[in-house]
């Protein structure tokens, strides 16, 4: 592929990272004032994540057999159309089969975008993919740190959420059509090869590689989904307040992925993962003990670094590793974080509507602690791979 195309995919990959993460944080941030107007309790607010997950899981899995009858920038470019359209009927929904309705179609949006961009930057920079992996997922967390203070400042000016969810809805569209116009398509080296989902699975480390996943993945999710309704339920505060804390969690996970890129050069994957999600115990037990705003504000930024490099190290580790076909392979580990992504937000809220959603974030130190564990069962090859 020419110079010019991968700057285009490379410029496509991260907008997309970046629609699909506001089109992830954008109901958490509306969730309290969509709770409200629908009646909702934690467990259906959690509900609503876990449609939109379970869909998401489905489309990640069959994408790579659609990858090899439509290019793969294609179907990322319909996706973020897709996604869209999710938004536009979230801000319409009157009832909560509906919302569960849209949340499961910007699932199937999101899962052309998460199965298909890593593959597509792991193929156009084969050399230096775990640099480019993070760079790229980077622009997550930086998506997440935007939306929660836009729409946060907009909620606090009492705009509806309903509002919210239109004007997003255009944006997404814009970037999807961009990628089908102007996105060259990638060549078909990138697309899953028949039956060749069986083949991670009869490795050993792949098992490994994929219940870490889905541990840290869960961890995330429980921050990224219930951090703005935490700190709106337990210290009083305004959508702009709960939004500045989302956003320290996300902009500290996007500095600790730029850092990540920085030193997977230099330094082992797997370690630096590990230090992290010890780190993350404590940040994670801390933040369920009582304290005031700005002791929140900390932990949750350092909650972020603490998260931020698993998703993608985890895939490049898991590329590096394992020898067989790529784009299966990177499709199989990302489907496992999806499903973590997608569980943990309604275990924790069924969780709190028992034991309150303070109950519910404990869950999370226990996925740092799996986590852990996992990491240190994935010892260093001899010749140096990570």
């Amino acid at each position: 592929m020419h110079e010019r195309g991968v700057r285009i995919l490379d410029f496509g990959c991260k907008g997309a990272f970046f629609i699909l993460a506001c089109s992830a944080i954008i109901t958490p941030i509306c969730l309290v004032d969509m709770g409200k107007t629908l009646q909702l309790n934690l467990a259906q607010r959690g509900g609503l994540e876990t449609a939109r997950g379970l869909s998401l899981v489905v489309v990640v899995l069959v994408s790579g057999w659609l990858a090899r009858k439509i290019k793969s920038t294609m179907l990322v470019g319909a996706g973020l159309c897709l996604v869209a359209l999710g938004l536009f009927l979230l801000g319409m929904t009157r009832s909560y089969p509906t919302a569960l309705g849209a949340m499961a179609i910007m699932g199937i949006g999101s899962g052309f975008i998460e199965a298909l961009v890593s593959p597509i930057i792991a193929r156009i920079h084969p050399d230096n993919h775990e640099h480019h992996l993070n760079l790229t997922h980077a622009f997550y967390p930086i998506g997440i740190c935007f939306c929660v203070l836009l729409a946060g400042e907009l909620l606090s000016h009492n705009v509806p959420y309903r509002l919210i969810y239109g004007l997003s809805a255009p944006v997404s569209l814009g970037f999807g059509l961009l990628i089908v116009i102007t996105g060259p398509p990638i060549d078909p080296g990138v697309e899953a090869k028949s039956g060749s989902y069986i083949q991670p699975m009869l490795v050993p480390f792949f098992w490994l590689a994929a219940f870490a996943m889905f541990l840290s993945a869960g961890a995330e999710a429980g921050f990224t989904y219930w951090t703005a309704s935490f700190i709106s339920r337990y210290h009083s505060a305004i959508p702009r307040f709960s939004g500045i804390g989302t956003a320290l969690f996300s902009g500290s996970m996007g500095i600790g992925r730029i850092l990540f890129a920085k030193l997977s050069a230099r330094c082992s994957l797997r370690k630096m993962l590990l230090a992290a999600s010890l780190c993350g115990i404590l940040v994670s037990g801390c933040i369920t003990l009582p304290g005031n705003l700005t002791a929140v504000y900390v932990l949750l930024t350092a909650a972020g670094f603490a998260v931020s490099g698993a998703w993608p190290s985890i895939l490049a580790i898991a590329s590096r590793r394992i020898h067989c076909e790529k784009t299966s392979l990177l499709i199989m580990v990302s489907a496992s974080g999806i499903g973590g992504f997608s569980a943990v937000p309604f275990i924790i809220g069924s969780i709190g509507d028992r034991w309150g959603l303070r109950g519910g974030f404990f869950l999370i130190p226990l996925l740092f602690i799996g986590t852990s564990a996992l990491l240190i069962s994935m010892r260093e090859k001899k010749d140096g791979h990570r």
